[in-house]
């Protein structure tokens, strides 16, 4: 699994108390399984609840979130884009031990998918495969309005 590491260090290069700090932060996988589709490639998807756990923490918790979400925009971007999985997908806690300091617990689901192929020697190689790209990841949405003012109210009467 890959992504455990990949988010460590992102969230170590955002944030200069992690780095030096990194024995401050715990990340453990959780509730893992795999999903398996019975395909003659044995090809799979491990499937897992993230945990990361920062101690003693002395800045505010936005200073961790909004790198996390930097990095979920490229490693698992359907938590941000599918509201059914945002709450479920993204959860934390936080014990706040004084006026300066609070460990925070926060839960990740992730997935990742290996394709597995079948060597001419009959050995097999894992490939582990980047996240799907969005196709609408490239468009730019804009709403108009060419006289706000006289709209009716929304919702109606």
């Amino acid at each position: 699994m890959l992504k455990p590491a990949s988010l460590r260090a992102h969230l170590e290069a955002a944030s200069a108390w992690l780095r030096r700090n990194p024995e401050k932060l715990l990340v453990n996988i959780e509730a893992g399984h795999l999903r398996l589709t019975g395909a003659a490639s044995r090809s799979f998807e491990y499937r897992y609840t993230l945990a990361l756990t920062v101690l003693d923490f002395p800045e505010h918790p936005s200073g961790l979130f909004v790198p996390l979400i930097q990095w979920l925009e490229t490693h698992q971007s359907e938590l941000i884009c599918n509201p059914s999985l945002q709450e479920p997908g993204l959860r934390f806690e936080a014990d706040i031990l004084n006026n300066t300091t609070a460990d925070l617990a926060i839960r990740l689901t992730l997935t990742e998918r290996v394709r597995v192929t079948l060597n001419p020697d009959g050995t097999h190689t894992a490939e582990h495969l980047p996240e799907p790209i969005d196709p609408l990841a490239s468009y730019t949405w804009q709403t108009e309005f060419s006289n706000p003012e006289a709209s009716p109210a929304w919702p109606g009467p």
